[in-house]
């Protein structure tokens, strides 16, 4: 039940229009003439972008795809509407060989009963939609601005944007449209993020000449649903069952990083040394044989140690490396933050490895099958094997002895790992993070507009950035002149600076913040604060991102 149904309707009235003019809030502005126009240029309707199938039938969004002639991605664009107040993003793409623009957009129904319910966390049934265009910026559509623009210098797959839609659609909160958190800005910033991470992974690129059916088809899962299957030629569809179009079977990450050989090695023989230093024993006791025995053998025990060791540090310095800086995915390329992670995470499993071999030590036989005499003549009552240090004068049996031999080499080893750690693992884990970062500049151009970053905002170099510092949305002018001038400055090659990964996604986290800022102005209306706002949006596209390469 509409919970506004008893309320006056000029109380009504005003609650909508107060949504209307909401952040984030869009709908579907084409008119009658505006349909007509697109039918005579044979640019056909919009298509829902849903992954149901009726009763295993083909639903639009299958047949799309399928008419695609090469499902292959030469560019996208993150871009935002000029005209207030609903300054909406969206996502336009161009496939390769002339394979057309498509424009997706998240919006609300056009014939929404209740769109004051997109104000509760439940939110209501988003309207995700795909059609194609004639431009980047089509003139039959609001004039806009690019925000980012990515350009791949590999093959990246529809399929891949695809699947970063399904994603969102299979998670809980991101699948419903909220007018505070995940409207079209979310939709479109987390399509684009995904795709541009999962271009340096490996994720959407490589050898896809299987989408055409002419190249050799990797095996299929075995799946008793139906599946929408990316390795099959566009022409077929198995179904069995479910009502579910199943992305699965698209390529998951294969990221194998090079990096660094961990070349630690240490010689563990001053234990020889260390025990006559210690004891100052003299051979003529009959005391120097057995101490260097064990000495001996607790070196040869290390060294068996540190010889598995040194292949498990370097098995998990890729293992870490793949479990931290790929999931950080959208927010974390960053070494200040990922280096140190990496190292503090192999280091805390090191140690429980190293505390297990140390108990080993002080409970073996080392010293056990040893008679010792500390003097030639011991003083009555004293044990016999009991060995003294000549100048303390202190006693000590054979566990004793051990265990000051154990806390010895545990010192040891923690100078060994101070130097391993900063000297190769965190070395590797750096090493590992730009390669990635490289992988970013060999596998596509970002380009952004800076000069665009927030509704007429002029962006500044500032090092840290509050939510004191993030622009605020401004109306634009409506005048001739004015959209002009904007025409005119979207068209200068200036407008867009190649950028690296890292400043895209500093760049989106202005966009995430800029957004809340605007949603807590409303707060009245909300009900939601600004680091709340830009908290759950990013935790949310994390949570997607980490299901895309799950």
């Amino acid at each position: 039940p509409n919970p506004l149904s008893s309320a006056p309707t000029n109380q009504r009235q005003i609650l909508f229009m107060s949504i209307t003019w909401a952040p984030g809030y869009s709908v579907d502005l084409t008119d009658a003439a505006t349909v007509a126009s697109r039918y005579l240029r044979g640019l056909g309707r919009p298509v829902q972008i849903d992954f149901r199938l009726d009763s295993g039938n083909e639903n639009d969004l299958v047949k799309w795809y399928r008419e695609r002639s090469n499902p292959l991605v030469h560019a996208v664009q993150l871009r935002r509407e000029r005209q207030g107040p609903y300054f909406h993003q969206f996502v336009v793409f161009e496939l390769k060989d002339n394979g057309g623009l498509f424009r997706i957009d998240r919006r609300l129904r056009p014939d929404e009963d209740s769109p004051q319910n997109c104000l509760k966390d439940e939110g209501i049934p988003a309207f995700d939609t795909i059609e194609p265009v004639t431009a980047w910026n089509d003139p039959l559509f609001v004039a806009s601005d690019c925000l980012i623009s990515i350009e791949f210098k590999v093959n990246v797959s529809l399929a891949g944007i695809l699947k970063v839609c399904q994603r969102i659609h299979s998670h809980l909160s991101a699948r419903v449209y909220t007018l505070q958190r995940y409207n079209c800005y979310f939709f479109a910033q987390t399509i684009i993020s995904c795709v541009a991470c999962g271009t340096s992974d490996q994720y959407i690129v490589g050898d896809q000449s299987w989408f055409l059916g002419n190249g050799t088809k990797p095996p299929l899962p075995k799946r008793q649903r139906a599946v929408f299957n990316f390795y099959n030629n566009p022409t077929s569809l198995s179904t069995s069952g479910d009502q579910y179009m199943d992305l699965a079977g698209y390529p998951q990450l294969s990221a194998s990083l090079s990096i660094a050989t961990v070349g630690f090695t240490y010689d563990w023989s001053f234990l020889d040394d260390e025990i006559q230093r210690t004891f100052g024993l003299d051979p003529v006791h009959g005391m120097e044989g057995p101490l260097r025995r064990t000495a001996q053998e607790m070196q040869l025990a290390l060294e068996e140690y540190w010889s598995k060791e040194r292949t498990i540090v370097q098995k998990l310095i890729d293992t870490r490396n793949r479990m931290l800086i790929i999931p950080s995915g959208l927010w974390g390329v960053n070494e200040k933050t990922i280096s140190p992670r990496i190292v503090d995470t192999i280091t805390l499993e090191a140690r429980v490895r190293w505390q297990a071999f140390l108990l080993s030590l002080r409970n073996g036989d080392h010293l056990r099958d040893y008679v010792f005499c500390s003097d030639p003549l011991p003083r009555p009552g004293e044990p016999l094997n009991r060995p003294r240090r000549r100048n303390a004068g202190l006693l000590l049996s054979p566990s004793e002895l051990q265990s000051i031999l154990v806390q010895r080499v545990d010192r040891e080893y923690d100078k060994i790992w101070g130097i391993i750690s900063t000297e190769y693992i965190q070395e590797a884990a750096e090493q590992a993070l730009q390669i990635r970062l490289h992988s970013f500049k060999q596998n596509m151009t970002i380009r952004i507009n800076r000069s665009e970053m927030q509704d007429g905002y002029q962006e500044k170099d500032h090092p840290e950035h509050s939510l004191g510092t993030i622009p605020r949305y401004t109306t634009p002018q409506g005048t001739t002149f004015w959209r002009r001038k904007k025409a005119k400055q979207e068209q200068e090659p200036n407008s867009l600076r190649e950028s690296t990964m890292v400043e895209m996604q500093e760049y989106l986290t202005r966009l995430v913040q800029a957004h809340s800022i605007r949603v807590e102005e409303y707060r009245w209306l909300t009900r939601a604060s600004a680091p709340d706002v830009a908290r759950d949006v990013t935790k949310v596209m994390d949570e997607i991102w980490t299901t895309l390469i799950e």
